[in-house]
């Protein structure tokens, strides 16, 4: 329970101002490099749509969402406090955090989305139904 949980990531890539960027790969420890501005970019496994990140001290973090997944509807999806949403041409969803020391991102498929309004329809459908007779008696009523 809250316990940190390394995730095995592949094609690392440190960028900045210096060319090439280098970097140490060091097992569990981590990656290091020479103090300074960098942005560092990798890909790993994400399971049951949830990202959760924690760092030592505040920076500037981004996530990408290519098309097709999505945050942006709040009863399916999570942006820790601080995230700005933007979209990208329909193409990609991208949420930054500025200073952030944890992100935290719940994202879904468009499938989910239509599974809740279908959801919500059915719902409707039977508050209407049970409803209907009993506003009907109401106007009956008042006659």
């Amino acid at each position: 329970m809250g316990e940190r949980l390394p995730v095995k990531v592949t094609n690392i890539s440190l960028s900045g101002e210096c060319s090439p960027c280098t970097f140490n790969l060091s097992g569990d420890s981590g990656i290091s490099y020479p103090e300074g501005n960098y942005t560092i970019t990798w890909q790993g496994p994400v399971r049951e749509n949830h990202i959760i990140t924690s760092y030592e001290g505040s920076y500037n973090a981004s996530v990408v969402l290519p098309w097709g997944l999505d945050v942006r509807n709040p009863f399916l999806g999570v942006v820790s406090p601080g995230g700005q949403i933007t979209t990208v041409d329909n193409t990609s969803v991208i949420v930054n955090w500025t200073g952030a020391r944890s992100v935290e991102l719940r994202f879904y498929d468009q499938g989910r989305e239509s599974l809740l309004y279908m959801f919500a329809n059915f719902w409707l459908i039977i508050a209407f139904v049970l409803l209907a007779p009993f506003l009907l008696s109401m106007r009956r009523k008042k006659k």
